[in-house]
């Protein structure tokens, strides 16, 4: 036979009811700060970018032209060329695309930097469209190796 729980008497039910509200009330402005405290943090890193991307156009390589970056970003390409080692970082366009907002542009609007894909290293079917896609109408080389 099961015990069924006893009744509180109304004194302590009532105080149960305004303990549960008390709660109910509690993790509201829990949740309401939660969300405040997400929407601070996301100004805080939006305003640490901006400050990032001043500090970022004032640097002396900032001045130079998109073509003028373009070649280097070719050349370091070129001298860079190699397989990468045991750690197999990202090839160098990649790396390129990856500093800044600018960099990023020039890189994908260089057609050039995507004309080498190295399989197994870009073994990913949605990196070997990226290449196809980036390359425009530059011929490939498609290495396979180790």
């Amino acid at each position: 036979m099961q015990q069924v729980p006893p009744r509180l008497d109304p004194v302590a039910q009532e105080e149960v009811n305004v303990l549960a509200a008390k709660i109910a009330v509690l993790q509201e402005r829990k949740q309401a700060l939660t969300n405040e405290a997400f929407h601070v943090q996301y100004s805080i890193l939006t305003l640490q970018s901006r400050i990032a991307q001043i500090n970022n156009e004032t640097l002396p390589i900032a001045r130079l032209p998109s073509d003028v970056l373009a070649i280097i970003f070719e050349e370091s390409r070129c001298l860079l060329n190699q397989w990468p080692g045991p750690r197999r970082p990202l090839p160098i366009e990649v790396q390129l695309s990856h500093v800044c907002s600018r960099w990023r542009q020039v890189a994908l609007s260089t057609p050039s930097l995507w004309t080498a894909i190295r399989i197994p290293i870009l073994h990913k079917e949605t990196a070997v469209r990226s290449y196809f896609q980036r390359c425009k109408q530059c011929p490939l080389d498609i290495h396979i190796g180790p």
